[in-house]
Order: C-alpha cells, then structure tokens, then sequence
C-alpha cells in the first residue's frame, strides 16, 4: 500500500537537507537523456520538483516555469523563482484545464497514493497537443498500470530504458 499524502510530505520533509546529495546527480543523468525534448518556448510544471535539479536544463525563454512538490523543506531549496514554487498534491492540482505546453515529471509518479487520479490531473491541465515526459522506476509494483495509463492517454514519442527508470516523452491525445 502506498503512503498517504502527509507520510509522503512527512517524509521528504524530513530528508529534504540531504535530498540534493543523495539524488542531484542520479536526476540530471536521467535528465540529461531526455534535454533535446525540452520545450524551448512556452510554459512548463515541474511536477515533484523537489530541490530543482531540472531548472539548470530549461531555456530562458520559457515563458512560465512552475515547480510543484508535496514538500514545503524541498521547494525552499529550489532556485526557482518564489512565486512559482507551489506546495501542493499532485492529485488536486491547483491549475486551470489546459494551462501547460509541457509537464515534467521525474521518478515520482510510482510512489503516488492515487495514480489514476495523479493522470488524469496531468492530462487535465496539459494543454491539447502537449507534451509530458515523465520517468519512473522500472522496478515499480505500479510499472504495469503507468504504461497501460500513458498508452491511453498519449501518444509515445520516444521511450528510453535506463539503469533504474523508464523515461518517456508524451504527446497528449485529444479524446
């Protein structure tokens, strides 16, 4: 059984000094994989942003750049600018429908207490046509119902296979 929201945040709250030291360079390898993929215009969620490690990969000329984790201690960390760092569930998420070009997500989504619910928000607020890359530990219990919920709701740009995580770049389907 997955932990519920306030362990999550309980958790990562708890780590969130340390965190940069034990994930920073495992992220921007996964990351890195992934860059010729990032947006160079337009607006962009972070979801579980966590310290930030993504912020050094995106273009300036981004028009909005939102970094959204469930940890308060990890977004004090991130560099992003303070107005656009949100506290928040990845299931409720505090957006209008349709308000992102790009959403993304790294080695987060497996460890959701709702996934379904967690898609269907992204996909809510992704705008039509946009694009979400998202990784996630291969070894996750969840692995087989976050492919089977990617293949419904997007169209599968490229797919990579890394040493713990499958990294995917998304075009959302317009049902």
């Amino acid at each position: 059984m997955s932990k519920t929201p306030e362990e999550t945040k309980n958790y990562y709250d708890a780590i969130a000094r340390g965190y940069p030291e034990l994930y920073h360079q495992e992220q921007e390898e996964k990351i890195s994989l992934v860059k010729p993929y990032f947006p160079v215009s337009g607006s962009l969620l972070d979801l579980g942003s966590g310290a930030g490690v993504l912020n050094s990969f995106l273009s300036s000329q981004l028009s909005l750049v939102t970094s959204f984790d469930l940890s308060q201690e990890l977004l004090n960390l991130n560099s992003n600018k303070k107005e656009n760092k949100i506290q928040g569930d990845m299931c409720k998420l505090p957006f209008e429908n349709n308000s992102y070009d790009t959403i993304c997500s790294f080695t987060v989504i497996q460890d959701v207490y709702n996934i379904e619910k967690a898609f269907e928000e992204i996909v809510r607020v992704l705008k039509p046509q946009g694009k979400l890359i998202i990784s996630f530990l291969k070894r996750s219990k969840n692995r087989e119902l976050i492919e089977t919920l990617i293949k419904k709701n997007f169209n599968i740009e490229k797919e990579i296979e890394e040493f713990k995580d499958m990294i995917f770049v998304l075009r959302k389907i317009d049902h």
